[in-house]
Parts: C-alpha cells; sequence; structure tokens
C-alpha cells in the first residue's frame, strides 16, 4: 500500500512538471517574460533566481504554476515586448489552445472535464 503511494505520487510529480514545463517552453518562444516557474502550492520551501526567472519549490506537490509578466495589469508599457499581453497574437492563442486542451484531455488523451 505504501509503495502504491509512492509510485503514484512520483507519476502525478512526473505528469505536473511536463505539464508546466510545456507552458514554461511556449511562453519563452513567444519571447514572454517567465517571472516564476513553481512546482507544488505555497507555502515555498526554496527557491532560486536564474536569468531573471525565480525557480521555486512548494510544499504541497499537487499542481504548479508557471506566472507570466502581463498576466496581470501591473505590466508597465515598457515591457509590453516581453508581456504575455504583448507578445504575437498567434503565439499567445496557441499557448491559451494548449492549456485548455492539455487540462481538458488530461495526460492521456482522456477526456477528463
Amino acid at each position: 500500500m505504501f509503495l502504491t503511494v509512492i509510485i503514484f505520487v512520483a507519476i502525478l510529480v512526473i505528469l505536473i512538471l511536463i505539464h508546466e514545463l510545456g507552458h514554461f517552453i511556449v511562453a519563452k518562444l513567444c519571447g514572454v517574460k517567465v517571472e516564476e516557474f513553481a512546482f507544488g502550492f505555497p507555502p515555498r520551501l526554496f527557491s532560486l533566481n536564474f536569468h531573471g526567472t525565480r525557480y521555486s519549490f512548494n510544499l504541497i506537490p499537487l499542481g504548479g504554476y508557471v506566472s507570466l509578466l502581463g498576466e496581470f495589469p501591473e505590466c508597465l508599457a515598457e515591457n509590453f515586448h516581453h508581456c504575455y499581453r504583448g507578445a504575437d497574437e498567434f503565439l499567445v492563442s496557441d499557448y491559451c489552445f494548449n492549456h485548455r486542451f492539455s487540462n481538458r484531455h488530461g495526460a492521456f488523451g482522456f477526456r477528463s472535464s
């Protein structure tokens, strides 16, 4: 039973990392500044800043997030070309489509909602 739980958590961690890495890669390809790449939900256990991105590891390993510059209204005009809202329209729509598709179809292509 304990081994089953450990295997389940390990598979979940791998799936979450792959999913969030997809958001990270698409954002970087679009030229959007990634403010934070986080694994898990807060509280934050530790983090590392590297090339303007905070990579953080949080306590609850049931999800993660990629925070993009411009997702929130505080995106400044001088940074607009590095913002989510200032990125190429096609690439932003591709990012949004991929996010919705991956969330709706689950890890193996099965419809989950």
